[in-house]
């Protein structure tokens, strides 16, 4: 939409919710100069905690696991939690959890 000539960057807000979630938390740490806005809903965040929670074990084959050298290196690499650096200037954020999604444990959102 910026390379069209739709909008830019300061007027830019994203939204995605379960794994899109998890892309809106990536896009905020390497990029945050793309957007003024981004909605975020029950994304998962830490990727490097995720196979702790009770449905953590069924992310593995779609995310990888902690327990595999290279796949560790990959999930850290992209962990929005791990990432955050201070001093960068990020955009507007919500971060939206469910209380009732199996699939993805309340608390993560709000570490």
């Amino acid at each position: 939409m910026v390379d069209l000539g739709y909008t830019e960057e300061a007027r830019l807000a994203v939204t995605g919710r379960s794994n899109g979630g998890l892309l809106m938390g990536a896009e905020i740490v390497q990029h945050p100069e793309l957007f003024r806005a981004v909605d975020s809903g029950v994304g998962i965040y830490d990727m490097l905690r995720v196979e702790l929670h009770p449905n953590g074990a069924f992310n593995v084959p779609e995310l990888g696991t902690v327990e595999d050298e290279p796949q560790f290196r990959a999930m850290h690499a992209y962990s929005p939690f791990h990432n955050v650096k201070d001093g960068t200037a990020y955009p507007a954020i919500l971060f939206m959890t469910g209380a009732n999604d199996p699939r993805v444990d309340p608390t993560t959102p709000a570490r």
